[in-house]
């Protein structure tokens, strides 16, 4: 009888695992197993076309029309749009904010859970799903100091520092103005939030509230002087001279410049912003030219001052706040609450030769002797407005001097990208509407300045690729800018100062270094391809920024591939360092912008 019962459970579970089995490949035969996720996604349950809908959906339309940011301060609302890209009508002229790669391979691998090509691993998969979460994530990056550069621009004055409480004259008394609250951001978080957004297919616009920051002088804190200011006005003026010539600030122009030490309440301050004003506008034809640098360039083997280096004038406004805080420091401390003597406070200020600070003969000392290093790329094909903009960015670097131990920013030594500073625009497309930019053809000068200091070895510590392979440069070796990031950086570590060298001949964008050869030996090995896919067909954008019919296209379109590429410098000492440079790059679509404007 028991050997019966025995027989009986075991065909009772042999025959209810023989149904559970049969319903659970049943139940799923078109749905994702238990406890499989896709990013933050719980698609258990859910078929290939539910999921589908659900996930690429949602990634494809955060992919085309970028993140919503809503900036809240008090009242106002600000919005920024980041897309995932800024595309150029050249793919120097690419900036990638995100990218979201491999939607449709990822959903396939999780759905493949449990559908193992093999009867065990098939059912080890499903058995395991009944206890164990699968997380399978769509691969996605975000480049965080891309967004906070653009966030960074589209935030200008919107953002702004607190302003203090100050004096302000008000009839024929002085009374305070209030202080008010600065605003400011948190960056990290921001790009915390977009992880989350991404990581959870979802998509939706994203608010934020600002971080106020409190003013340092409150309306509070000057109440403690306002009696004082106030009897200031009607009884002392301020005369500012330098023979023959002199300038008077009357009692009410010199109290609106005061404020409070905090750190010491008996202390009175010049708001030098104030004092600075007033001198420059006064000054102004006294003051005739700014302190220049000489520029240098090797002629015959030797170094040759091409552009002498001239002194400037300055006021030295740090002695003359000083001197005027210390008279009305006297003034203060004999103050006792009832009126002010009159009186005039004559206070004398110089103006100051101002001496450049590289010049022939301090070049010399740094005995720079050798050319160390060049790169050469072309041009050959650009636009009127690129080239242009090349030249400019050259001038602006030729003849910089790099001292021993200094990181070398190309964005910091190129400078604000505007029009005043004589660059011109040209297209690119954001979210697929075509605007005008400044700047095209920076990262031309980029590319040979890292290709620079790769001949030279130099250590590289800031560079990204382009998000697409440039004709111009081809694989492995370019750097793209984009102020204040990405940046391309270097450090001179060949311990004496080297003088770069930049020039336009013909299409070749040239740039040089001089220094002194100390025995390093570099080489740099051809870029690895390898993960090549084809390019999409040619998408089509209408713009009335062009007469009706009239098409714009880029250059030709181009593979995505990735490209390794390895950097070694062997110094004189047998020492050695090594690097390797990663370099992604996207399939380049053929963009051709089609006229509508009649």
């Amino acid at each position: 009888m028991e050997t019966g019962s025995k027989k009986s459970y075991v065909y009772a579970t042999i025959g209810f695992a023989l149904f559970l089995a049969f319903f659970f490949g049943y139940y799923y035969s078109d749905k994702f197993y238990p406890r499989t996720f896709i990013g933050g996604v719980a698609v258990s349950g859910m078929t290939y076309a539910e999921a589908q809908a659900k996930i690429k959906t949602e990634l494809e339309d955060i992919g085309a029309n970028g993140f919503n940011l809503e900036f809240i301060k008090e009242a106002a609302t600000h919005k920024v749009s980041v897309p995932a890209s800024i595309s150029g009508f050249t793919p120097d002229t690419v900036v990638e904010y995100f990218s979201i790669n491999n939607i449709d391979e990822t959903i396939k691998k999780a759905y493949d859970r449990g559908r193992g090509p093999s009867f065990v691993l098939r059912w080890g998969e499903r058995i395991s799903s009944l206890f164990f979460k699968k997380a399978f994530t769509v691969p996605y990056s975000i480049q965080k100091e891309a967004v906070f550069s653009l966030l960074e621009r589209e935030l200008n004055g919107f953002l702004k520092g607190p302003q203090t409480a100050e004096f302000s004259e008000s009839g024929n008394k002085i009374i305070i103005s209030e202080g008010k609250f600065g605003a400011d951001i948190d960056y990290e978080r921001v790009i915390k939030e977009m992880d989350k957004v991404l990581f959870n297919a979802s998509a939706k616009s994203l608010r934020f509230d600002v971080n106020l920051i409190a003013p340092s002088i409150t309306a509070e804190d000057l109440k403690l002087k306002l009696d004082f200011v106030n009897a200031l006005i009607g009884s002392v003026d301020l005369k500012l001279w330098n023979d023959p010539y002199w300038w008077r600030a009357r009692g009410p122009i010199l109290a609106t410049w005061l404020t409070i030490n905090k750190d010491d309440e008996d202390k009175i301050e010049i708001r030098s912003e104030k004092l600075k004003n007033f001198v420059e506008i006064n000054t102004n034809l006294l003051i005739d030219g700014r302190m220049v640098n000489s520029r240098f360039e090797m002629q015959n083997g030797k170094l040759a001052e091409i552009v002498p280096g001239q002194a400037g004038l300055g006021v030295n406004f740090d002695k003359l706040k000083a001197d005027i805080e210390k008279e009305l420091q006297r003034i203060y401390q004999n103050y006792n609450g009832k009126k002010i003597k009159p009186e005039t406070l004559a206070v004398k200020f110089t103006i100051e030769k101002v001496l450049p600070k590289v010049t022939k003969e301090t070049i010399e000392q740094y005995k720079i002797t050798n050319l160390i290093g060049e790169a050469k790329t072309s041009f050959a094909g650009s636009s009127a407005a690129r080239i242009h903009n090349i030249k400019v960015g050259v001038l602006k670097l030729n003849g910089i001097l790099i001292a021993p131990g200094e990181e070398f920013s190309t964005v910091k030594a190129i400078g604000e990208v505007t029009e005043k500073e004589g660059y011109k625009k040209e297209f690119v497309i954001k979210l697929d509407k075509s605007v005008e930019e400044f700047g095209g053809g920076l990262c031309q000068i980029a590319t040979t300045l890292f290709r620079l200091a790769l001949n030279t070895g130099l250590p590289i510590t800031e560079r990204q690729n382009h998000s697409y392979v440039v004709g111009y440069y081809g694989p492995g070796l370019d750097a793209t800018i984009y102020g204040p990031h990405p940046d391309l950086r270097f450090v001179n570590d060949t311990g004496n100062y080297v003088l770069l060298q930049g020039m336009v001949k013909n299409n070749d964008l040239i740039f040089e270094l001089y220094g002194r050869k100390d025995g390093r030996k570099v080489s740099i090995s051809e870029p690895r391809i390898r993960d090549r896919i084809s390019p999409p067909d040619t998408k089509y954008i209408l713009t009335d920024a062009l007469p009706l019919a009239q098409k714009k296209c880029t250059e030709r379109r181009r593979e995505g591939l990735t490209a390794e590429t390895d950097y070694r410098v062997e110094y004189a000492d047998s020492s050695i360092h090594e690097q390797t440079f990663f370099s992604e790059y996207k399939p380049w679509q053929e963009v051709c912008l089609f006229g509508t404007r009649f």
